[in-house]
């Protein structure tokens, strides 16, 4: 395995930031995974279909789960990558799989250029990530230069109708949705970006969660960070008081994630 580094700095602000940000995710997957009914991970993989031999490429890999699942899946004669922003992701993926000596790590800012030539890749993916990018027809420009004839593009996000418990939980709280959030726009913003050089199919995950207690549905609550971004800091404590007497009222603590993924073929 082997580890590169490119496109790497951030301010110690915006690493700390980002660690916070990665280890909260890690924990809603987790919670997603422990009391939820489906497997986002088989699903994603089932999508993708890879064959034996295929070159991938993980963009936005984080601690590079699917990308080693992805590694094991193409074997050994094939070239695998997973990019990231963040280093200390990077080193984590590493550390966590160093039996796979075909599968690359490295550090990449996903706004800039990809240092592999034109047509390397038989399949790209991105999931839940590209709905944080500044320019993504840039991106996706780049990416459509990576892919070979007719490969194969996955792009996951959250569907429109993705946390609508949580959704009504903040807003009983006294809460407020802005427009900008992710399942409000990662849908049009693809389909609006896709049609000019690919044919895609939109294909939905769902997986109903259901949290033993109020603490523990609180805690993935916070660990969402978009619901509270938009409460001040010094007002946090008393939200999630309010969010407690809500939780108190509900007949069920049960929330859905509903995930929508393009997979999309390069024209």
């Amino acid at each position: 395995m082997h580890i590169q580094s490119r496109n790497s700095r951030t301010s110690n602000q915006q690493r700390s930031s980002l660690e916070s940000g990665s280890y909260q995710l890690e924990r809603r997957c987790d919670v997603n995974s422990k009391w939820g009914q489906a497997d986002i991970n088989d699903w994603i993989l089932c999508l993708l279909k890879l064959q034996r031999g295929e070159a991938v490429l993980d963009i936005a890999c984080g601690y590079g789960l699917i990308t080693r699942l992805a590694a094991k899946t193409v074997g050994p004669s094939s070239q695998v990558v997973g990019t990231d922003l963040q280093l200390e992701f990077i080193r984590t993926a590493h550390e966590r799989e160093r039996k796979i000596e075909e599968l690359t790590f490295m550090v990449h800012n996903a706004m800039m250029p990809f240092p592999f030539r034109d047509e390397t890749f038989d399949v790209i993916f991105c999931n839940f990530a590209i709905y944080h990018f500044s320019t993504i027809d840039g991106f996706l420009d780049e990416v459509r230069r990576m892919l070979r004839p007719q490969g194969r593009l996955l792009v996951t996000g959250p569907d429109p109708a993705n946390n609508e418990f949580l959704y009504q939980v903040h807003i009983a709280a006294g809460g407020s949705i802005t427009a900008n959030m992710a399942r409000a726009t990662f849908k049009n913003m693809m389909e609006e970006r896709l049609l000019a050089h690919y044919s895609y199919n939109y294909h939905v995950f769902r997986n109903m969660i259901t949290f033993p207690s109020i603490d523990d549905f609180t805690r993935y609550y916070s660990d969402t960070e978009l619901f509270l971004a938009n409460i001040p800091t010094e007002e946090r404590t008393r939200h999630l008081l309010r969010v407690r007497r809500v939780l108190e009222n509900s007949p069920r603590l049960q929330n859905e994630k509903v995930v929508g993924g393009y997979l999309a073929r390069k024209l």
